[in-house]
């Protein structure tokens, strides 16, 4: 039987270009967080990672990110699929808000 009035999980939404790169520089992290009580997410480019990714018990949203090139019409579908990643909440706020950091090429939300 769970409590009503618990407290939800805080997130924490983890936004790296590629899958590898999360693997090889935030995975320590996102082990820590997820110590603390954390519910992380995951929003990469996925090529090979995405194994190791959900075998941490992670959630993973698959975002195209495109590298290269000056349009900004061509970061569209990153955007569209980077706004989907945060609409995951089923409670009472569909967004991801409020705590935000952008650490190197990293970006953390916690909410």
């Amino acid at each position: 039987m769970t409590d009503a009035s618990a407290a939800p999980r805080r997130r924490l939404l983890y936004v790296v270009s590629e899958d590898f790169a999360f693997l090889l520089n935030r995975l320590p992290m996102a082990r820590a967080a997820r110590e603390a009580g954390f519910e992380v997410h995951v929003a990469t480019n996925v090529d090979k990672g995405a194994e190791a990714i959900e075998a941490e018990g992670f959630t993973l949203h698959r975002i195209p990110f495109r590298r290269g090139g000056l349009s900004p019409f061509a970061a569209i579908p990153t955007v569209l699929a980077l706004r989907a990643a945060g609409s995951v909440n089923v409670g009472r706020s569909s967004r991801w808000t409020t705590r935000c950091s952008i650490l190197s090429s990293t970006s953390t939300c916690a909410r």
